[in-house]
């Protein structure tokens, strides 16, 4: 089975409302803040290639789960190993996947996520959420 949960395209508006914001403070700034607003420029231009070019926040196929996480950070967990969920709503917070071992915590952003596909994923998963 693969199940394949999308990014909010919210996040990405937010995303390019910020290249925009900071390409305007890089080309109307002096040179001391100059150097500020284009090393933000950079990150949010970054931002952008990112969530278009891994436009799934989590892909489930076969046994496997992948999250796309932070920049071009991945990381692939095998559904066997994963106890359950933690979901955390806000901005700020993040949601927390539990394996089995008990020695490691998987964070992800739940507001990332595209809601409906994303409630698809946790029956596809079968785990316990709290």
């Amino acid at each position: 089975m693969i199940v394949k949960v999308r990014r909010r395209l919210s996040s990405l508006i937010f995303y390019a409302a910020w290249a925009a914001f900071t390409l305007y403070e890089t080309l109307t700034s002096e040179p001391p803040a100059i150097f500020v607003w284009g090393l933000q420029l950079v990150i949010a231009l970054a931002l952008i290639v990112r969530g278009v070019s891994k436009k799934y926040y989590f892909e489930l196929e076969g046994s496997r789960l992948t999250i796309n996480r932070f920049f071009f950070r991945t990381r692939t967990i095998d559904v066997a190993a994963i106890a359950g969920i933690q979901i955390e709503q806000g901005f700020l917070s993040s949601s927390k996947i539990f394996l089995k071992d008990g020695n490691e915590v998987v964070r992800f952003n739940h507001d990332n996520a595209h809601f409906e596909d994303f409630n698809t994923l946790l029956r596809a998963l079968n785990v316990p959420v709290r």
